[in-house]
This record gives structure tokens, C-alpha cells and sequence, in this order.
């Protein structure tokens, strides 16, 4: 079990995340869906498509299904093995939404994507900001394990 205090800020995030979602279209949650589903199962390719069809092609996304989509267009990249045009969709998705719910998982798959490419430095610090900003429960602890491997190999690189 959690701790008192991080339960009941994962309880406000799930409330926060349902705000978000609430308003969506059912197309743009059936593409945010479908292209997830797609990265889940290897497919990166289909999935930027996906995301930048949706991107492309409605004008009027709210801010809220943009950031979505650009973090989903970072993963996809990342899984092409395209990591600069990644981190500039994890960016973009920054800029958009200045909600820190939803900063907090960008934060974190661009952390992610430092960790892989070993850029230590620049991970620990997304990394940081992830967890500070509140992430749902299950990438919180993914972040906070993947934080203590980072801040070990920077102290023995010291």
C-alpha cells in the first residue's frame, strides 16, 4: 500500500485525468486508443500515423488532445529510433498544456528517452520534474525507480 499522502494525490490525479478525458470527442479518444494500442503492440509506424493524421487533420483538437497526441507522436518516434524529433513532440506537448498533470507524463517519457540514450543528466532532471509534478500511480513508481538507477550511475561517474 501507498503512503497516506501519495494515495490521496493519486486519488485527486485520477480525478484530474478524468476532467481531462471527460471532454474529449469520441473520435479523438477512439485515435488516442487506437494509436496507444498500436505502441503497446510494436506497431510505431502506425501509431505516429495515427497521431499525425489527427494532428494534420483537426484544426480545432483542444490543447488538452494536442499534448496528448504529441506525447503519443514522441513515443512513436522514440520506437522508430527518431530521439531528436521525439524529445521536440514531448516539447511541443509542454508548451501546450501547462496543466501539470499532464506536463508530469511528458516530463516522464522524455526522461525516458534521455535514460535510453544516456543522457544521465538531463533524465534525472526530467525525471525530477515528473515526480514532482504528480504522475498517476503506476509511471510514479516506474519514475522513482528509474531515478535511483539514474542518480547511482551519476555518483559513480563522480
Amino acid at each position: 500500500p501507498l503512503p497516506q499522502d501519495m494515495s490521496v494525490l493519486a486519488r485527486e490525479l485520477e480525478k484530474e485525468l478524468e476532467v481531462l478525458r471527460a471532454p474529449l470527442p469520441k473520435s479523438i479518444r477512439e485515435g488516442l486508443a487506437k494509436a496507444d494500442k498500436f505502441l503497446m503492440a510494436g506497431k510505431p509506424q502506425a501509431a505516429l500515423d495515427i497521431c499525425d493524421d489527427l494532428l494534420n487533420g483537426n484544426k480545432k483538437l483542444s490543447l488538452a488532445s494536442r499534448t496528448q497526441f504529441n506525447v503519443l507522436r514522441g513515443r512513436a518516434l522514440e520506437g522508430l529510433n527518431r530521439n531528436f524529433e521525439a524529445i521536440d513532440s514531448f516539447t511541443r506537448a509542454l508548451s501546450l498544456d501547462q496543466s501539470k498533470s499532464a506536463q508530469a507524463v511528458a516530463y516522464f517519457y522524455m526522461a525516458e528517452l534521455y535514460l535510453k540514450m544516456n543522457n544521465l543528466v538531463q533524465a534525472e532532471g526530467a525525471f525530477t520534474i515528473a515526480i514532482k509534478y504528480g504522475l498517476p500511480t503506476g509511471l510514479e513508481v516506474q519514475a522513482r525507480e528509474d531515478l535511483r538507477m539514474v542518480d547511482d550511475r551519476l555518483e559513480k561517474d563522480r
